[in-house]
């Protein structure tokens, strides 16, 4: 099993090691916070080895603060009873692990959790990164809070670490991300589940945008998978509350908020200004990168040209199908997913549909004959492993029943030893 880690955009999330692809196209400010990530890096490298061992909890003593209660500055400062007794963190079972915290696995009673921590030593840092941090982890925490839905991962409560008076994000324990499920298949995932896992990440975008709220980070490390290969949206470090107006739908923002291979144009210009439409064109990526398997690797977004008008060469904005090239190659014309995914990365927000109209449109394909044959071929391989289940119960059996013959055996020659043990005493 496995929650989150912290990956080089400087957010806490899930991770393979698929990402160094994106830097190519970083702008300059982005490559300064990466530079400072870096340094940070080196110097949490001790810290990491000195992480304490298993520590427990008593949230009476503590507080512990659930989805309904109120924020507060000292997020583990809280007032009211939930019925949990302790909190088991620990750390000697790390998920995953970065510049500024970890994520480990943790018991709420006897419940599996996942444990979003940051570093201790970096609540003393005036570094302006690390605040930035810190700032963000704390409203990832106000966030969740107010989130229900089954395709965003379950927030269990927050609490505060009495020895370092640090805030600690208690979340439900998923089995591995997108991102990691991916770089494990050896053959093509199948048609139906690439269609499941973009309907469920599309609904709970469709619920975030119906609740003013834009995630600005979604990527296949924030998308969480169950057992079942059903997808949970994570990570709302990046999130951001806006108003549900249309005039207010134009927001000025600080350039790349989330993961850059990922981003629209939009967030890619020196002032950006972008809507909800930023996490409609993510999910376009995510279903490219879903039907290939592999990272998105975007050309940069600009390209120098000799324009005889001027005297000096002039940056024109490369369209995101040509930057995108490279991975829609891999992508089958007839793919029923092509035309959706082409959709959602048009350079214009306005030509991009709405996560409704997303989920709308995988509704129909759920009903394809296509996606049916799909699941039934599924179906009928996991039956095909059946028989091989009931040989190994039969084989079982029959090692049982050999168990019982060789046992009824031992007895029949120590009777008939004792009985011949009798006889010889009689004789003489």
């Amino acid at each position: 099993m496995t929650l989150c880690s912290l990956d080089c955009s400087l957010s806490l999330s899930y991770q393979g090691n698929s990402e160094d692809s994106a830097e190519k196209s970083t702008n300059a400010n982005t490559m300064q916070a990466l530079c400072s990530a870096i340094v940070t890096c080196h110097l949490t490298t001790a810290m990491l080895e000195n992480e304490p061992p298993d520590f427990e909890i008593d949230i009476k003593a503590e507080g512990f603060a659930e989805d309904s209660s109120p924020v507060t500055e000292r997020e583990g400062s809280l007032t009211r009873s939930c019925g949990y007794r302790k909190v088991l963190i620990q750390p000697s079972k790390d998920i995953g692990s970065g510049s500024y915290g970890s994520v480990v696995k943790a018991k709420l009673d006897n419940l599996p959790c996942a444990a979003k921590i940051l570093h201790h030593t970096f609540f003393t840092s005036n570094d302006p990164n690390v605040v930035e941090f810190i700032s963000r982890f704390k409203e990832e925490c106000r966030m969740l809070r107010k989130l229900k839905h089954p395709c965003i991962v379950q927030f269990l409560g927050v609490l505060e670490d009495p020895r370092h008076r640090r805030p600690i994000l208690l979340m439900e324990l998923m089995e591995q991300s997108l991102t990691q499920l991916l770089e494990s298949l050896k053959k093509p995932l199948a048609y139906h589940v690439q269609v499941d896992i973009t309907y469920d990440i599309s609904l709970a975008i469709d619920y975030l945008h119906a609740n003013g709220i834009q995630h600005r980070d979604i990527s296949s490390n924030n998308i969480l998978l169950t057992a079942g290969s059903r997808a949970k949206v994570t990570d709302f470090g990046m999130s951001k509350m806006v108003e549900i107006n249309p005039r207010m739908s134009r927001n000025k923002q600080t350039a790349c908020p989330g993961t850059l291979a990922y981003m629209p144009p939009e967030v890619l210009q020196p002032v950006p200004v972008y809507s909800d439409k930023i996490d409609v064109f993510s999910t376009g990526v995510l279903i490219i990168q879903i039907i290939t398997q592999s990272f998105p690797t975007p050309t940069d977004p600009h390209t120098v040209v000799q324009d005889p008008k001027y005297k000096e060469p002039i940056l024109v904005r490369v369209p995101e199908l040509e930057r995108r090239k490279s991975n829609l190659h891999r992508v089958y014309l007839t793919h029923p997913l092509r035309q959706l995914a082409l959709q959602c990365i048009q350079d214009s927000k306005r030509e991009r549909p709405t996560a409704g109209n997303i989920c709308q449109q995988l509704v129909e394909l759920m009903s394809a004959q296509n996606y049916i044959d799909s699941q039934s071929q599924y179906h009928q391989q996991i039956e095909s492993l059946l028989p091989t289940r009931s040989a190994l119960a039969m084989r079982d059996l029959e090692i049982c029943k050999l168990e019982r013959e060789i046992k009824t055996l031992n007895q029949q020659s120590e009777f008939l030893g004792d009985t011949f043990l009798q006889e010889k005493d009689t004789s003489t």
